[in-house]
């Protein structure tokens, strides 16, 4: 709630919604175990004073099956009780807290952007400069802290013996000689880092990015995600008792039944089959999990810009050393690399096969290439490697054969790609950033080694579209005679990405028409021309992503219904297994 000088000048600055992120931070929500147990009372229930749920049909359909099958003796089974996970104390809620706290205390009731005529605090002033962070003792603090180890160091020195001579010890009999490790080479030994930076920009591997802000790529959360997920999932509960079902009238079928029917056994079943049919397709499209743009924004802030900006995070929390950001053309892939590169101001080495082109030909050039690439990457860290269509890198097999051109020599460079990043040390702030729009083109085995984290980058949904259409009308100084024809056109762009849909708006707001918007105004109509032109995401490109998203280990993409049906049967088969043993 604002305090009371800010309702005075409400007038001056109006309210946003930003305002009331710090309060809310500090607001306690309901947390998922209080609502298990509000969850676990309410199921306890009597079933009269609650509504039935899917737990008791289930359980009266167990009974009835287990009264035909009869009863059998209970073996007592004693219940594991699972330990609940300690987390550990974060290394950074120490310095939050003590942050907070001193806002709270010293600048929340004092400081107003607004009041220009705000006078100096003496008091607070000689306070930040004595005992500040960075103030006079902090620096008279780390000064005597240097003299006195110097004076430890010359000490220590002064009162150890000097080292005699020690005899070689001898190998003991039998005993096998230990393997010295190897050490690394180092091909441009005797250049200067300067000489070598000079080289890379000269052939054009290290390149001047782009600046592009997180802000600039526009999305919105998918907020009826997880009611539609419930609704499909009540769906399809409903449609497979549907199916057991029409299936027992199909096993027990007869004349009553044909007659009732006033149809065949083949024109049920084939009526039947298509029913299933159009099920498993609604199955299919449901079943992968597509994250929203500002989900996709923010895996990339998470795993990407936070590690990589600052080097306290990147020794302290854990992190990743390469990102796949994989989806369809102009999903925005190229410019979240430029996105990673600009904010945490990295340097950019661009590495794709179309950069590659003849400039080094052999194994031994592409080696001492890319050598040079990661010495400087890890001398100017932070960096960001970048190889757009890196599926080419990793071709291997039949369809080595049907590549040619760049993409042949891209696939030189895996070797040495591999070997570069294991020989990486942990404190190195180096990131390999891939692009692909074809994943499934690159052996996965080989992929896998390489990129420990995936991103899908994802057409926008109709949030997000309406979001992108607003953004660039506006950039562009134009506006819809009607608000509706906004919504019909994002409901018209579906399944468009959102590139594509940037080109759309430019071709149809040329200079020519932004300077007659006001003896014309804009109309949707203006940009089906444009959008007729476009191409948009086809279900068998959806279909392949689909594939390779779901073809993933589970650790690296979100468990589906399929994964826990999976994990039940595997239960249930091996129980089977032990009773038929016993």
């Amino acid at each position: 709630h604002p305090h009371r000088a800010r309702i005075k000048r409400l007038s001056q600055r109006p309210l946003t919604a930003e305002e009331f992120l710090g309060p809310l931070s500090q607001a306690v929500p309901v947390f998922r175990e209080d609502f298990e147990q509000f969850r676990a009372f309410t199921l306890g229930l009597p079933m009269e004073l609650r509504k039935r749920v899917a737990e008791d049909l289930k359980a009266q359909v167990d009974d009835e099956e287990e009264g035909k099958k009869g009863k059998k003796g209970k073996k007592g089974q004693e219940e594991e009780e699972v330990k609940a996970e300690e987390i550990k104390e974060s290394l950074f809620w120490r310095a939050f807290g003590e942050g907070t706290k001193k806002y709270v205390d010293v600048w929340q009731e004092r400081f107003d952007a607004l009041d220009f005529g705000q006078k100096l605090d003496r008091t607070l002033l000689r306070q930040s400069i004595l005992e500040g962070d960075s103030g006079l003792m902090a620096e008279l603090q780390a000064y005597v802290d240097s003299l006195v180890r110097v004076e430890l160091e010359n000490l220590r020195l002064a009162t150890e013996d000097k080292p005699g001579k020690k005899k070689k010890a001898k190998p003991k009999a039998g005993g096998k000689k230990e393997k010295k490790a190897k050490e690394k080479k180092d091909l441009t030994a005797g250049k200067k880092i300067e000489s070598l930076v000079n080289e890379l920009v000269w052939t054009g591997f290290l390149q001047s990015c782009p600046t592009v802000h997180a802000q600039e790529y526009i999305g919105a959360h998918n907020a009826m995600g997880s009611v539609m997920e419930e609704a499909e999932r009540a769906n399809l509960e409903q449609a497979d008792s549907i199916q057991k079902k029409w299936r027992q009238v199909l096993d027990n079928w007869n004349e009553s039944i044909e007659n009732s029917f006033q149809m065949s056994r083949d024109q049920f079943q084939g009526l039947f089959d298509r029913w299933v049919k159009q099920k498993q397709q609604q199955v299919a499209e449901v079943k992968l999990f597509e994250p929203s743009m500002q989900q996709v924004k923010q895996n990339v802030i998470e795993y990407c810009i936070l590690p990589l900006g600052s080097q306290l995070i990147w020794n302290s929390a854990p992190h990743h050393r390469s990102v796949l950001l994989y989806g369809a053309a102009s999903t925005g892939k190229t410019m979240l690399s430029h996105i990673i590169a600009t904010e945490t101001g990295s340097n950019f080495f661009n590495l794709s096969p179309s950069n590659l082109q003849d400039k080094y030909n052999n194994a031994k050039a592409i080696q001492l290439l890319l050598h040079m690439v990661f010495k400087v990457a890890k001398a100017m860290a932070p960096s960001v490697i970048y190889i757009d269509e890196v599926d080419s890198v990793f071709v291997g097999g039949k369809k080595k054969k049907k590549k040619s051109g760049d993409a042949g020599r891209a696939a030189r460079i895996k070797k040495d790609l591999v070997q570069q990043l294991k020989e990486l040390d942990p404190g190195d702030r180096v990131l390999l950033v891939g692009n692909s729009r074809t994943p499934w083109e690159g052996e996965f085995k080989e992929m896998a080694k390489v990129f420990e984290r995936y991103i899908y980058c994802v057409h926008p949904d109709y949030s997000s579209r309406v979001m992108l259409w607003q953004n660039l009308l506006r950039s562009k100084g134009a506006q819809l005679t009607n608000e509706y024809e906004l919504e019909i056109l994002a409901f018209m762009t579906n399944k468009y990405t959102s590139g594509t849909i940037c080109r759309v708006v430019q071709r149809t707001l040329t200079e020519r028409r932004i300077k007659r918007l006001s003896q014309r105004p804009l109309t949707a109509e203006e940009f089906l021309g444009p959008l007729s032109q476009a191409v948009p995401v086809f279900r068998e490109d959806f279909e392949q992503f689909r594939a390779f998203t779901l073809g993933l280990p589970m650790e690296l993409r979100k468990r589906v219904a399929e994964d826990l049906k999976a994990q039940v049967d595997d239960e249930e088969e091996g129980k089977k297994g032990k009773k038929g043993k016993k």
